[in-house]
């Protein structure tokens, strides 16, 4: 199953179904507002992952980097992120 969000709001209501529908890998950008580049509404998305559903791994893929997750690949490494979710 996959769950997008577009909008950082969306994206925090979400987290509160990871558990509900047994997600097992979020993948993560540090940016979802347009013209927003700080890496803040990742770094918040990812904390709320954390809190709510602890067993979920995390992928980032931003640019400003993602400490935390479990793997960060980076903005450019999109084609790797089928490995990494089989290996996770």
């Amino acid at each position: 199953m996959v769950l997008q969000a577009t909008t950082f709001r969306d994206a925090l209501a979400g987290t509160d179904l990871l558990e509900k529908l047994q997600i097992d890998v979020a993948v993560l950008d540090g940016n979802l507002t347009p013209g927003e580049d700080s890496g803040d509404e990742g770094r918040a998305l990812l904390s709320a992952i954390r809190e709510r559903a602890p067993g979920v791994k995390i992928v980032g893929m931003s640019a400003v980097g993602m400490r935390g997750t479990d793997v960060d690949l980076g903005k450019n490494k999109v084609e790797e992120i089928g490995g990494v979710v089989t290996n996770l």
